[in-house]
């Protein structure tokens, strides 16, 4: 019995055995698998029985990283490749008569493969290599992924900058073929950035993704969302400027006699305009729209200016001889800096007698000394503009003017760069559709 029950066990075995060898996958089928496949395949005509439909290719768009974002060229510079698939119906075949091949992988110059081309190049750019391989599966099902890095041209405004953000177009579209002939489709969500590189001053913040005809031809289209990382422009530039403008109204405070005012002064608007170089070498030759960065730091060169100016003035009163007494419109800076402001509620209010003295006039016409009686308010004020001299409207303008620049810059510079940094979004009319 125990011969029996082993006899149909070596049978089945043996069976395995045979049907395992036969199905293997030898070099002989393949090569047997090659020669039939293409032998009368032209890889210059559309693998289509009907020629007169358009070949339906499913694509997608796979972006590995942004190398670079030159904002000053407008050139957006990434590593990209495009996945696409479609079913070629002259290469298919039964796995069973080649030893149970299921695919073949080949040159793309063996098979049919569509020459995608960037649409929105610098210079005109294919994507596949002469090396780039294509894989085909016994059902006709073609996959060709080709990729390089890419130099887009990109339209970029840099009103905001530097918290700028950029809409980037990126167009893929079949050459030489019109949509009569090839037409795309994709699945959702037509677009990975899973393993994408990233970039140390920018941000993908978001993107859009479509396919769609355009001028007789297929085209992808995928739109890229870029913000700027500006935390390193903050630091560098702006806190810089922000200190410089706050510093600029110390003029004021230094000594006249110390005869540094006017280097002071002249060094702050010195560094200003390299500030203002070095900005506007970070942006595009236009003024359509102009950046705010450039409009703040030439405000900031107006107002050292106009602080120089009034800084020499001063000093030639300063220096001026008290042969000539100041103007009325001097002293009243004076008391305003002094805070000598007067109520008259409040002066109406204090008692006559108090603010009357007796001064002895002499009367030609009597002879007689008589009595002239003058308000003490008069005579305080007399007494003041009498002593006002050209030293007290000097530190009358010092102290005036320092306040006013001083909360002036601080103002100024806090609006300005909360304003950029919030009013920075995307501009959709830059867009090329």
């Amino acid at each position: 019995m125990d011969g029996l029950n082993r006899k149909p066990l070596l049978v089945k075995f043996i069976v395995v055995l045979c049907i395992s060898m036969c199905s293997g996958q030898s070099y002989a089928n393949m090569t047997q698998l090659w020669t039939d496949m293409f032998t009368g395949y032209n890889p210059e005509i559309i693998p289509l029985n009907n020629q007169s439909e358009p070949l339906k290719i499913n694509i997608t768009v796979q972006l590995y990283g942004i190398v670079d974002v030159d904002s000053l060229q407008g050139v957006l510079t990434l590593v990209a490749g495009v996945s696409c698939f479609w079913y070629d119906e002259q290469l298919q075949w039964n796995p069973a008569d080649y030893g149970g091949i299921t695919k073949i992988i080949s040159s793309k110059k063996y098979i049919w493969t569509p020459v995608i081309a960037l649409g929105t190049p610098i210079e005109f750019q294919q994507l596949a290599k002469s090396w780039t391989k294509v894989t085909v599966y016994s059902n006709g099902k073609t996959i060709f992924g080709p990729g390089d890095v890419l130099r887009s041209s990109c339209t970029m405004t840099v009103k905001y900058w530097p918290f700028d953000k950029q809409l980037c177009e990126v167009i893929f579209f079949p050459a030489d073929y019109t949509t009569d002939l090839l037409e795309f489709v994709s699945t959702e969500p037509g677009f990975f950035n899973y393993n994408m590189l990233k970039n140390s001053e920018w941000t993908l913040e978001d993107y859009t993704y479509k396919v769609r005809p355009s001028l007789g031809s297929a085209q992808v289209l995928f739109v890229l969302k870029l913000q700027r990382q500006s935390m390193f422009y903050v630091l560098s530039i702006i806190l810089p400027l922000t200190g410089l403008f706050l510093i600029n109204t110390l003029v004021f405070v230094l000594p006249q006699e110390s005869g540094e005012r006017i280097s002071y002064s002249i060094t702050i608007t010195l560094a200003l305009a390299v500030f203002l170089t070095v900005v506007s070498n970070e942006m595009p030759k236009s003024s359509d729209p102009m950046s705010l960065m450039c409009i703040f730091i030439l405000l900031g060169v107006v107002n050292s200016l106009l602080i120089m100016i009034i800084a020499t003035l001063n000093m030639r009163w300063y220096y001026k001889t008290d042969e000539t007494s100041p103007g009325a419109w001097l002293k009243v800076l004076v008391r305003i800096s002094k805070g000598q402001f007067r109520n008259k509620v409040h002066d109406s209010q204090v008692l006559p007698s108090k603010n009357i003295v007796h001064v002895k006039s002499h009367d030609t016409k009597g002879g007689h000394n008589m009595p002239d009686f003058m308000n003490s308010r008069e005579t305080n004020e007399a007494t003041e503009n009498k002593e006002i001299n050209w030293k007290d409207v000097t530190h009358a303008v010092d102290v005036i003017f320092f306040w006013v620049f001083f909360l002036f810059a601080s103002f100024f510079c806090m609006f300005c760069n909360v304003y950029i940094s919030l009013a920075s979004d995307y501009d959709e009319s830059l867009l090329l559709h």
